[in-house]
């Protein structure tokens, strides 16, 4: 009578070490996972995300504002009232992002460029904007003291609003995307913050 092989026997010793380190390991990722559920209903419950209304009321009524300084010292901006704050490396490709809970965002890109002219900026944006296919109603105007190229970009989940001007051989550019249901209440509100906006080169 022919004997059984080791698989119709059952399971090598190896083979049953193995099986069990991986079981150790699903059931270590499923508490992991477990723990962060938790950690998310219990963040919920003790600190749950404000009315947009609510969050507007402060960011106007904002005091003491926080004030988040460029790593490359090229830019401060005060951050609105209750956001988060990623800074770069971790905001890559940008300087900074600042995010509320709700939705909206404000992302700033602050970079040494070779040139110092509205124009060659104005130029360099409509390059990509027929590159890329999009229509990002540019316009040129006056804000916060300076003459800034402006656009306002319709995307699926929101609308960007994006200022950009160069000075002292830096282009900086701002970008508020607000989810579309939201745009009109939290625009203007957000435009006020930019305004805080100071290039520091």
């Amino acid at each position: 009578m022919p004997s059984q092989s080791s698989r119709e026997r059952g399971s090598s010793p190896a083979g049953i070490f193995i099986k069990l380190i991986l079981l150790l390991i699903g059931a270590a990722v499923l508490l992991a996972l477990a723990a962060d559920v938790s950690s998310w209903i219990d963040k919920q419950k003790t600190d749950p995300v404000p009315p947009p209304e609510t969050e507007i009321q402060s960011i106007i009524l904002q005091s003491h504002p926080r004030v988040f300084r460029d790593v490359n010292g090229l830019f401060t901006m005060n951050a609105p009232d209750g956001w988060e704050i990623t800074a770069w490396p971790d905001s890559t490709p940008y300087n900074v992002t600042f995010q509320s809970r709700n939705g909206p965002s404000i992302s700033i890109t602050a970079t040494r460029v070779e040139y110092n002219s509205l124009v060659t900026l104005r130029k360099r944006i409509e390059a990509v904007q027929r590159d890329y296919g999009l229509n990002m109603n540019i316009a040129q105007t006056n804000w916060n003291g300076r003459e800034i190229i402006q656009r306002t970009t319709v995307l699926h989940a929101s609308k960007v609003r994006t200022l950009d001007f160069v000075e002292n051989y830096v282009g900086h550019n701002i970008q508020i995307s607000i989810p579309h249901s939201l745009y009109d209440r939290y625009l203007p509100v957000l435009l006020d913050v930019a305004e805080s906006y100071k290039p520091l080169k």
